[in-house]
């Protein structure tokens, strides 16, 4: 889970609308009135079309995105389209949450705390450093082994693999001599693989953590910064990556 900033209302979303879409809700619970177009694209471009709890892509391979009221609708049903009130999820944790109010048993709402203060990762797994972490990750589920832990620890595994490649070939010139094609081309692979940790790709916490917590990215960082070759481009990735990195320890 990363911090995510609450974007504006889409533009169809008018006070008049909101009321009477409200007001059919409240006379038959039936009616779906948040399951339209231009308020799901609008959650899912707030997130980066991405679970605002789990991280996981949203509308692909068969991973549909559903509006989550964090102050359950049954609970608040003035507040069903309330914009403040809405989050994009995974039907994984929408499922997991169901209708428990966060008033009672608070939880980590990634639109107004720092998730970073609330979870610490050890092999993948979340565990909750505040008590609205720890009723998180119970309530949303998010050590599930196979929606969740499983997914976490093969992106991790496979930067892991590929900082590794860039270690040995970085060792390697490091002893046989740098030339500025290959200083070029260390430098593009350490930065494509910092992209994957960015806010809008999935995972992108524990892409960060993992990058920043391998003695590899270290080594390499340092042999870049030696040669010059340590761009403009890597501080400004790197400070992104240190902001959505989650704690490894106590």
């Amino acid at each position: 889970m990363i911090r995510l900033k609450r974007t504006d209302p889409p533009i169809e979303m008018t006070a008049d609308w909101i009321i009477d879409q409200t007001a059919r809700f409240i006379a038959n619970k039936e009616i779906r009135v948040w399951n339209v177009d231009f308020l799901k694209k609008a959650l899912l471009d707030m997130s980066g079309n991405k679970c605002a709890y789990s991280e996981i892509r949203l509308q692909e391979e068969g991973k549909l995105m559903e509006v989550e009221h964090f102050l359950p609708k049954a609970l608040y049903p003035d507040q069903v389209l309330d914009w403040n009130n809405l989050l994009p999820s995974s039907r994984h944790c929408n499922n997991a949450k169901r209708e428990r109010d966060p008033s009672s048993i608070p939880i980590v709402n990634p639109i107004d705390d720092e998730p970073k203060e609330h979870f610490y990762m050890l092999d993948y797994t979340l565990f909750g450093r505040t008590q609205k972490g720890k009723n998180a990750v119970i309530v949303l589920k998010l050590n599930d082994d196979e929606h969740l832990v499983t997914p976490r620890r093969e992106i991790g595994m496979a930067v892991r693999t590929e900082l590794y490649r860039q270690y040995e070939q970085v060792h390697r010139l490091a002893a046989d001599g740098l030339t500025p094609s290959e200083g070029l081309r260390i430098t593009a692979s350490l930065e494509n693989l910092m992209k994957q940790g960015m806010p809008k790709e999935p995972y992108s916490a524990t892409v960060a953590t993992t990058v920043l917590d391998d003695p590899h990215y270290q080594y390499i960082k340092d042999f870049l910064a030696t040669n010059n070759l340590w761009s403009e481009d890597l501080p400004a990735l790197e400070a992104e990556l240190v902001r959505l990195r989650l704690d490894t320890k106590l």
